[in-house]
């Protein structure tokens, strides 16, 4: 738990002491958890100070996320002389269901075909040397909108009408004099 807080040391000038102290009882709740991680979970494993309402006050805040981000791997990445490289890759989670936001059919490669389920892309710094990575965005991809289906024009049909003496036939490009009406 100690190794948490002292990662996090390098956060506290970019967020404000109660945002600071929310996080810090929230990473330390995550790393105990079992089951699933909800903000009720979270505040069922929290200490002294992450009840459920701490947890929704947390989470409705705005914070700047790539900077803290970026804090975190700075403090954390070391050496920065070494070869280090940027990586972005796509990854598909299965998901049954209808009312899950983003819900499309993307292609999985452990499928080999399109499954419906949600999709992900991550970008990642490498550090070649001591095989690390940390991610520096990860963004929902969402599936391309549905397109209507264009109904097929039906064809204009011919309307004949009859002038005093003469059946006249209407066309696209104009009207045509048929024959005189018997």
């Amino acid at each position: 738990m100690n190794e948490i807080t002292t990662i996090l040391t390098c956060l506290h000038p970019l967020l404000d002491r109660t945002t600071y102290r929310q996080l810090l009882v929230i990473s330390q709740s995550l790393l105990v958890m079992t089951g699933r991680v909800t903000m009720l979970g979270i505040s069922r494993w929290a200490e002294p100070g992450g009840s459920y309402r701490t947890m929704q006050r947390f989470f409705a805040k705005d914070i700047c996320w790539p900077s803290i981000n970026f804090s975190i791997i700075k403090a954390s990445f070391g050496d920065p002389s070494g070869v280090v490289l940027l990586a972005g890759d796509a990854t598909t989670v299965t998901k049954s269901g209808k009312k899950t936001f983003g819900l499309g059919k993307f292609f999985s490669s452990i499928y080999s075909r399109p499954v419906p389920g949600i999709a992900f892309q991550c970008l990642s710094l490498l550090n070649v040397e001591k095989r690390k990575s940390w991610p520096i965005l990860t963004e929902q991809i969402l599936p391309k909108p549905k397109q209507e289906k264009s109904k097929p024009q039906k064809k204009k049909e011919k309307k004949s009408e009859v002038r005093g003496d003469l059946k006249v036939q209407k066309i696209k490009t104009g009207v045509m004099l048929n024959s005189m009406q018997r």
